[in-house]
C-alpha cells in the first residue's frame, strides 16, 4: 500500500511539474522573443547613428594638427523662444574649427581681408537664428543637438569643407 501511495504522489508531482513547465514555456518564451526584438532594433538604431555621423562628416576625420580653431571676437546674447511670461536669454561665444588642409582655407583664413573675420556677423546671425528657435529648457537639455544644427547651418553658409566643427566656448542659459 505504501508503494502505491508513493507512486501516486510521484505521479502527482510529475503532472504538476509538467503543467508548470507548460505555463513557463507559453509565458516566458514570447516575452524573450519581444525582448530580443527590442534589443535587435536598438542595436540597429545605434549602428545607423554611427553610420550617419560618418556620412555627415564626409566619412573622413581631420587630424587635430590640421585644425585651426577661430573664436569669434565677441560674445552674443540671444533671446530664446518664450514658453511662459519670463524672457530667457542665452549668452554664447562661438568657436569655429577650420580644416587647414581644405582647398578653401586660404580663402577663409583669418589672416585674409575677406576671410572668416569679415564673416563674423553673418556667422553670428546664422547661429542666433538656430538658437532662438529653442526655449531655455530645450537649450539646457539639448545642447548637443543644437550644436549639431548650428554646425550644419554654418557649413551650409560657407558651402565648403573648410568648416569642420562649430562649438561654443561659452554657453550660458538664463
Amino acid at each position: 500500500m505504501k508503494r502505491n501511495l508513493i507512486s501516486v504522489i510521484i505521479l502527482a508531482f510529475s503532472i504538476i511539474n509538467f503543467i508548470m513547465l507548460a505555463i513557463i514555456i507559453f509565458t516566458v518564451i514570447p516575452t524573450n522573443k519581444k525582448t530580443d526584438n527590442l534589443i535587435t532594433s536598438i542595436a540597429s538604431i545605434i549602428d545607423l547613428s554611427v553610420e550617419d555621423k560618418e556620412e555627415a562628416d564626409g566619412g573622413k576625420k581631420v587630424d587635430l594638427a590640421d585644425l585651426f580653431v577661430y573664436t569669434l571676437s565677441k560674445e552674443d546674447t540671444v533671446t530664446l523662444k518664450k514658453t511662459d511670461e519670463d524672457t530667457h536669454f542665452a549668452v554664447i561665444q562661438i568657436a569655429i574649427s577650420m580644416n587647414t588642409k581644405s582647398d578653401d582655407y586660404k580663402k577663409y583664413s583669418p589672416e585674409e581681408d575677406a576671410g572668416i573675420k569679415s564673416k563674423e556677423s553673418v556667422i553670428q546671425s546664422t547661429v542666433d537664428n538656430v538658437i532662438s528657435k529653442y526655449t531655455a529648457e530645450e537649450c539646457l537639455n539639448n545642447k548637443d543637438a543644437i550644436t549639431k544644427e548650428c554646425k550644419e547651418a554654418v557649413k551650409d553658409l560657407f558651402n565648403s569643407d573648410v568648416i569642420y566643427d562649430v562649438s561654443f566656448s561659452k554657453y550660458v542659459v538664463s
